[in-house]
């Protein structure tokens, strides 16, 4: 054929192989030829039987088109395991188990039907749990929350992930792994029940370690992983503080699945304690006693008769060290209070009476308020919140007794009111005494001198007018043998009257002024 023009390509083969024009036909076939060679050589390397040795060499990788060639020429003796073309047994029974497996799902019929079989009724699939207190971590009595260091524990069965061990070598047992606390994760590789710690203070899931599940033969799964169970527990134990025992209550079960689909149950006991080396614990605050599993079921509603809620109850005691508050604040406050006590002895002079007496007072205050970071803050008195207010009361006293001994030792006065307390109480009798004047009638003195005695000794109202006053002024006046001039004046008079010869009414010192 011809060509009027040539294209790009014709341009790049004759910079390339500058011939006459008349090979323009050989050039071309010789390109072809060319890129045919590179192409089949590109094959030939990429293939995995031709990958040359190096990294990556020790992972074969294979076709998908191979796998049921390779699986056809595995003929292993009965009871044996091999490898054949670069597959394990192990990993042909996990692509053959999990093969159009569903994770998010169980067919939980299967429950139904042996239920039925058992007791007549439906029942979800049972899921045994066992959890293995390994140590106490902390109790915190004032926020009311117990932490363990356990081992979680469970076992369901699962018919999707059965298989017959014969078939594949003798091999009844399969790790698959689950992420998260649970099969709903992307990287769970199967389902698993739906369990919560429901007074749990952090999730499971977050407090838990992610660990391979072993599967049986049989479809058993076992899951058991290390971590710990952080729980707000009702302390029970806190009025005996620092005496006696804290008991917590941890309640488990599902949170979205009732009765009818996932129905928890002890494994064995339902528990068990330590069973490790590392499990002890030197010098503890708190020490675990003992734990009590407990089976119990809450009613179903009415819309749902059918769909209960069974939980499991752990009931954890916890023994508390005593030892520690008797020797640090229970001793010492006993010996502090008799401390207090001897300032009786020291002289009201000495000023270190005072002072023995505050430094016992501030002891038990102290005491009280280290303790009290321990404890709660509520309306109930524990026994050391008592034990606490009597030696203070004590304290207190002791105070109170060396300042009224050092107040009386020094006192020079007549009377034991403060000034101003008298001053204030003079004023309120002074203005319940006052009446406006009735009818002509004069009333009651206001020109009183400070200093006179508004009140008699035996505590009566003293109302007297001021003609009365000046009559008795006028009679006393004649007893002394003076007379009253005119012009107001007195006169003198050398009469000496005795004592024993005055009125009465003039002894009185209810005469004020007059």
């Amino acid at each position: 054929f011809t060509l009027r023009r040539k294209s790009w390509i014709d341009r790049q083969l004759d910079y390339m192989l500058p011939l006459p024009p008349i090979k323009f036909t050989m050039k071309q076939d010789m390109f072809q030829l060319g890129l045919l060679l590179m192409f089949s050589v590109m094959t030939i390397v990429a293939h995995p039987h031709h990958r040359p040795h190096g990294r990556g060499a020790g992972r074969p990788t294979e076709p998908i088109a191979g796998r049921a060639l390779i699986d056809r020429r595995l003929h292993l003796e009965e009871g044996s395991v091999g490898v054949v073309g670069g597959v394990g047994m192990s990993e042909k029974l996990r692509r053959d188990v999990l093969a159009n497996y569903d994770r998010r799902s169980y067919p939980f019929e299967y429950a139904w039907n042996i239920s039925m079989a058992e007791s007549g009724t439906r029942g979800g699939i049972a899921v045994e749990i066992n959890i293995n207190f390994h140590r106490l971590f902390d109790v915190d009595e004032a926020r009311s929350s117990v932490d363990l260091v356990v081992w979680f524990r469970q076992r369901w069965t699962d018919p999707r992930l059965s298989w017959d061990p014969l078939e594949y070598g003798g091999l009844d047992t399969l790790w698959l792994w689950i992420e998260g606390g649970h099969g709903n994760n992307e990287v769970s590789e199967i389902w698993t029940p739906d369990l919560h710690l429901w007074n749990a203070e952090i999730p499971v899931s977050e407090s838990l370690a992610d660990t391979s599940a072993v599967v049986s033969s049989d479809g058993t799964v076992y899951w058991s992983r290390p971590g710990r169970l952080r729980s707000i527990c009702d302390l029970q134990g806190l009025p005996t503080f620092p005496f006696g025992e804290v008991q917590c209550t941890m309640e488990i079960g599902s949170w979205t699945m009732s009765g009818l689909y996932v129905r928890p149950k002890k494994l064995d006991d339902g528990y068990s304690i330590g069973g490790s080396q590392t499990s002890a614990h030197s010098f503890p605050e708190y020490t675990l006693k003992s734990v009590v599993c407990e089976e119990h079921t809450y009613p179903p509603y009415p819309i749902d008769p059918e769909e209960d809620w069974p939980v499991l109850f752990y009931h954890v005691t916890f023994l508390r060290a005593s030892k520690t508050y008797i020797r640090g604040f229970v001793f010492l406050q006993i010996v502090l209070n008799f401390a207090g006590f001897c300032c009786f002895w020291i002289s009201p002079t000495c000023g270190e009476r005072i002072s023995l007496a505050i430094t016992a007072l501030l002891a038990a205050v102290a005491s009280e308020l280290v303790v009290a970071q321990k404890l709660p803050v509520c309306n109930e008195l524990t026994w050391f919140a008592k034990f606490a207010l009597v030696s203070l009361c004590f304290a207190a006293l002791a105070l109170f007794e060396s300042t009224v001994v050092v107040f009386f030792f020094y006192f020079t006065g007549t009377d034991l009111w403060p000034k101003y307390v008298t001053l204030v109480w003079k004023k309120c009798r002074a203005g319940k005494g006052q009446k406006p004047a009735e009818h002509g009638k004069e009333g009651p003195r206001t020109d009183v001198q400070d200093g006179a005695p508004d009140e008699p000794p035996d505590g009566t109202s003293r109302q007297v007018s001021w003609s009365s006053e000046k009559a008795l002024g006028e009679k006393a006046l004649r007893v002394l043998g003076a007379d009253l001039q005119q012009d107001g004046t007195v006169a003198p008079t050398p009469t000496l009257l005795r004592r024993d010869s005055c009125p009465e009414e003039l002894k009185r010192p209810s005469l004020g002024n007059s």
